[in-house]
């Protein structure tokens, strides 16, 4: 599925941090699951979506659409 915004597009992209677990949940598979040659073996995958509900999570919105995310894991004490 491609999820590219059209060329005539003139949205700025907007970032903004989701704090819901759900919602990062289902951010990170929707992306991941758009990339089965990046992301393709699927327990990794699964870990992926799980562990993102407990991270800082950055979202990315084109026109009001999620284009992509950055999920922050905290490696400090």
């Amino acid at each position: 599925m491609n999820r590219q915004p059209s060329q005539s597009s003139r949205s700025p992209v907007t970032i903004r941090r989701a704090v819901d677990p759900a919602e990062k949940r289902a951010v990170c598979q929707r992306i991941l699951r758009d990339l089965p040659e990046w992301f393709g073996i699927e327990q990794a995958v699964l870990d992926y979506i799980e562990d993102t509900a407990a991270m800082t999570f950055l979202v990315a919105d084109l026109g009001g659409q999620v284009v992509g995310f950055a999920a922050l894991k905290d490696h400090g004490g």
